[in-house]
């Protein structure tokens, strides 16, 4: 990296007074029931109308990247009115989804508002899959999208999800055989994480110890040199905690803080500016997990026309 790029990091570590990415639950209702998850159950989302009330605090407060997650956010009727405002003020927009709803339609209009599309693959195994308590199919159809996105050359970028278990740790690693395959432009691998709901009840069906996930990652980072044009990045239990501010589908700001979640308040009624400015978020890891944001071209996340003016908002709010 060059200096001037890490003199910007930290100017930006020292005065950005907002958080460069957000993880939003925009619903805690899904189409499958995997085990290891830790969704926030809820059944009832908040309207529409309530959500751009939301979005529009992030707007303001210079959010860099919002990932729509859930839950399944494509249960959601208004996901795709959120992401599009979300890209025409500038935002880097991520969407995660489990595939079981993604069809060429949706694809076809995701390609205009979306920078990234994510998805769960934790094994090319389908039996291993099956013992992950994924979907039967779920393999499959992840190729399935997978390969509608290569042959229609959409313009979002494709991030694959894998959640390290003691089930699959030693079959996950071959999941770099389809990234060169397909694109994939990021593949993210996080700790098993039992921090609420079945995550918790299952962790001694899925926990796997910090030693087993660093032997894990050495046995992918041998790989990386076949994988070149692919971003690679873990997340352990510790760097799944303080640094992560999520929004629950009732609009609620939470951390995860010592093996627990802590509520800072809801962006319905408070600033978004007092709920990140709390003890419980370390704010040099927020960044150092983040910064491949700013050491990205511009072109990797917008086009042209989508492109903001200014890449780094620091004024006061």
């Amino acid at each position: 990296m060059r200096i001037n790029q890490l003199r910007g990091i930290k100017m930006i570590s020292q005065k950005y007074l907002f958080p460069i990415s957000i993880c939003w639950d925009i619903t805690g209702k899904c189409n499958e029931e995997c085990k290891f998850c830790y969704r926030v159950r809820s059944n009832s989302d908040l309207s529409v109308e309530d959500n751009f009330k939301i979005l529009q605090k992030l707007i303001d407060g210079g959010v860099k990247k919002i990932s729509i997650v859930g839950g399944e956010p494509l249960l959601y009727d208004g996901f795709i009115d959120i992401i599009e405002v979300a890209k025409k003020a500038g935002v880097i927009t991520s969407l995660t989804t489990n595939g079981k709803l993604l069809d060429k339609k949706k694809l076809d209009i995701l390609s205009n508002i979306l920078n990234w599309l994510s998805l769960p693959l934790d094994s090319c195994d389908t039996r291993i899959q099956c013992l992950m308590t994924r979907s039967k199919g779920h393999f499959e159809n992840v190729i399935r999208i997978l390969e509608d996105i290569k042959e229609n050359e959409y313009l979002f970028n494709v991030k694959l999800n894998s959640v390290a278990t003691k089930i699959n740790k030693d079959t996950l690693p071959n999941i770099a055989d389809l990234i060169n395959r397909y694109n994939i432009k990021r593949w993210k691998i996080f700790q098993y994480f039992p921090i609420r709901g079945e995550a918790d009840k299952n962790k001694n069906l899925f926990s796997i110890s910090k030693t087993d996930f660093d032997r894990l990652k050495d046995m992918i980072n041998n790989k990386r040199s076949l994988i070149p044009d692919c971003m690679v990045s873990f997340s352990d239990i510790t760097q799944l905690q303080e640094t992560y501010l999520s929004i629950s589908p009732d609009g609620s700001a939470r951390v995860s803080f010592k093996n627990n979640d802590v509520i800072l308040g809801n962006l319905l009624e408070n600033h978004l500016y007092d709920l990140w400015n709390t003890s419980f978020i370390n704010k040099n890891m927020h960044f150092e997990r983040n910064k491949w944001i700013f050491e990205r071209p511009p072109s990797a996340f917008y086009l042209e026309k989508d492109r903001p003016k200014e890449a780094y908002p620091t004024s006061n709010p």
